[in-house]
């Protein structure tokens, strides 16, 4: 901060002597003085420090050196521009694993590049490495190159910190001729003194300035992060309006078609006219007149849960097991996430689907029972799985991916009951005991043929979740193979949707090449079909984020064999849990604008909970009383004993050598935030 006040000083000094001769008369010489001032700013220099300072951003060397050495031509500092151009090599060399780029790139990506930036820097070291030998500074950065892990050792971990890069930028900044260093000339003296009587007064004047200096730099810093924050709501809003705006005009199409067949005396079918219905009151609230949205109210009964497995066991009217479902249900989906949180703690601690042996017989019964209550019991699922701790909780029952795959199988329409299926197996499929199970059953054929052949008749929400569960299960090394047995289908497939104008759809399908592209099969059948030159034509057109996915995904496709990771690195790698326990995803919001149960006979909601499950309604027997003070006093989930062959790993299974940024470039979703016909 001092140097920018340094420069605004001579600036300030230079216009006062302008000003000073011309009142004076001195027209020559001020007009010497002006085209001293211009030569003086060296344009090229001056503007040539922001593109360096972005080619070194970027790891771009060839772009920064371009720039350069053009740049760099005083003798005299000879040597310590030769130090310096070194540590700019080192940081090249690092880039990869660097703080500013870590976030940035996957992992197998990351070490690739680390391992070629390396060997770029051996070969430096080789041609120029004797031009250093009596230099004390550079001599240790020798041993780079041989280093396992550089970050992590004491010698070396500085400069794979933010600070150390700012400090061989400053370093650059001087190099350049931006500042260089002098004796303070008298009258520049006498210009800051008087200047300085203009700061604010007293010991703590300068100290003053800039603490109002830093103020603003903070007010500035926040209101581009409220401006990106709000760039972000309004692309969201975008993208909601559009899905609005093509769903009413499905709805008004499906309307039409209904008064062109009851015009010509054609029976309209119940499912098509509950369709248009459906989505109609997704979006007209007024339309529900019979049933208002019951509203949390920060004091919810305590369950005898012991009664509410009985009751879904035992009732013999399906109305009343899908009220108790949707009830339950409602318990999560319209609850502050802190008590939803915590609902389903207790869910999973009283095992409300009793899912534990020699008990869990009740998911069962439930998911072979009628339509209506098979769907009721999807929907809840549907929910529950969206929390991490709820999937570990569903899969300690052995037999539920079968359940749902058996169902989903069953299900030839887009209905709800497959669409809230498919949510379901999505959610669990980032689970390895799962991924497993459902490439076992055949599910990626069964996607293929979804994708392939329904695309017509499918909704955007099963587009959605069958995407992101081909990608997730693609990163298992059975689901590739699987998969390149038959890769000009699987090609033709993603072919259809790498352009598709659902980013999200977008995301899964570039997700699901890269991590597929590792098999031979895949790739040339990639390059059969001129996938490098499509991908190419679409970067030029895409967003940012879907720009750099496609940048990974040309360098996969540019690999050679021996490049990529084997399988065995894979398995190794996907033991580490990618699934982070620190934060779970949203519960999404449960409008429930179709599935009103309109029967004045039935309680629903918290008012059947309070009516027939309230404990302290229920007479209090011996075991019932024990559930009661554990309820008011819950341990929490990491208390609970799991019997170790009924534990579920909790790694998301990923690619060898892919972090958390391939989740965060190609979202590998834990979540995506709705279920059928709720949108956020």
């Amino acid at each position: 901060m001092s140097n920018f006040l340094q420069e605004k000083s001579q600036e300030a000094l230079l216009e006062t002597i302008k000003e000073y001769l011309d009142h004076c008369g001195y027209k020559e010489t001020l007009k010497l003085l002006n085209v001293s001032s211009i030569q003086k700013e060296n344009p090229d220099q001056s503007l040539s420090l922001p593109f360096l300072y972005e080619a070194l951003e970027k790891g771009d060397s060839k772009s920064f050196f371009t720039l350069w050495n053009p740049i760099i031509s005083n003798p005299s500092q000879q040597q310590d521009i030769q130090n310096l151009e070194f540590f700019i090599r080192v940081f090249f060399a690092i880039y990869p694993c660097h703080q500013l780029n870590i976030k940035q790139a996957a992992k197998d990506i990351i070490n690739s590049k680390y391992k070629k930036n390396m060997e770029e820097f051996k070969l430096y070291l080789d041609a120029e490495g004797s031009s250093f030998s009596k230099s004390d500074e550079v001599l240790a950065y020798f041993a780079l190159p041989y280093i396992p892990n550089p970050s992590e050792h004491p010698a070396f971990k500085s400069i794979f910190s933010i600070k150390w890069l700012n400090k061989l930028k400053e370093k650059i900044r001087l190099a350049v001729g931006k500042d260089q260093v002098s004796e303070t000339p008298l009258l520049q003296k006498m210009f800051e003194k008087f200047i300085d009587s203009e700061k604010p007064q007293g010991p703590n004047g300068d100290k003053q300035l800039m603490t109002q200096i830093r103020a603003l730099e903070s007010q500035l810093a926040q209101m581009n992060s409220e401006n990106l924050e709000l760039q972000q709501k309004f692309t969201k809003l975008e993208h909601r309006y559009e899905e609005y705006t093509s769903e009413i005009i499905s709805v008004a199409k499906d309307l039409f078609k209904m008064l062109e067949q009851t015009r010509m005396d054609k029976p309209v079918s119940e499912q098509m006219f509950m369709q248009a219905y459906t989505m109609l009151c997704k979006y007209d609230k007024t339309l529900i007149v019979n049933q208002p949205v019951e509203v949390y109210d920060g004091k919810p009964v305590v369950l005898n849960f012991t009664s509410i497995i009985k009751d879904m066991r035992s009732l013999q009217d399906d109305i009343q097991i899908c009220a108790l479902l949707q009830a339950l249900r409602w318990r999560l989906t319209r609850t502050p996430r802190s008590i939803h949180k915590e609902n389903l703690e207790f869910f999973i601690r009283f095992n409300i689907l009793c899912t534990q042996k020699p008990h869990d017989s009740l998911l069962d019964n439930l998911l072979s029972s009628t339509r209506r209550v098979k769907e009721y019991t999807i929907r809840f699922l549907n929910v529950i799985s969206s929390e991490k701790s709820g999937r570990v909780y569903l899969l300690q029952k052995g037999n539920l991916v079968n359940l749902l795959i058996s169902i989903l199988y069953s299900e030839k329409q887009d209905n709800l009951l497959r669409q809230n299926t498919l949510g379901v197996l999505q959610k669990l499929s980032l689970k390895r005991t799962a991924q497993l199970e459902m490439i076992k059953l055949d599910i990626l054929d069964w996607l293929m043929k979804i994708l392939k052949n329904d695309i017509n008749n499918i909704a955007d929400y099963t587009l959605e979740y069958a995407t992101a569960l081909l990608m997730n299960l693609s990163l298992r090394t059975l689901g590739k193979d699987k998969l390149s047995k038959h890769a000009n289908d699987v090609i033709s497939m993603l072919s259809k949707f790498i352009g598709h104008e659902n980013n999200q759809v977008r995301t899964y399908i570039n997700g699901t090449l890269y991590s597929i592209l590792t098999r031979k099969a895949i790739k040339d059948a990639a390059n059969k079909a001129g996938m490098e030159k499509k991908l190419k034509v679409l970067r030029n057109k895409s967003e940012e984020n879907i720009k750099r996915q496609i940048n990974f995904i040309l360098e996969q496709l540019k690999q050679e064999e021996n490049d990529a990771p084997t399988d065995d690195e894979a398995e190794e790698e996907i033991d580490e849990p990618i699934e982070s326990g620190s934060e779970d995803e949203e519960i999404p919001e449960d409008e429930d604008m179709d599935d009103i149960i309109d029967n004045p006979n039935i309680l629903t909601g918290e008012n059947l909970l309070k009516e027939r499950y309230d404990k302290n309604k229920i007479p209090i027997t011996t075991s019932s009383r024990k559930d009661l003070e554990e309820s008011k006093n819950p341990k929490p989930l990491s208390a609970r004993r799991i019997d170790p062959e009924k534990k579920v790993s909790n790694s998301k299974v990923v690619p060898a050598n892919i972090t958390n940024d391939y989740s965060k470039l190609f979202g590998s979703r834990d979540k995506i935030p709705r279920t059928p016909l709720q949108l956020q």
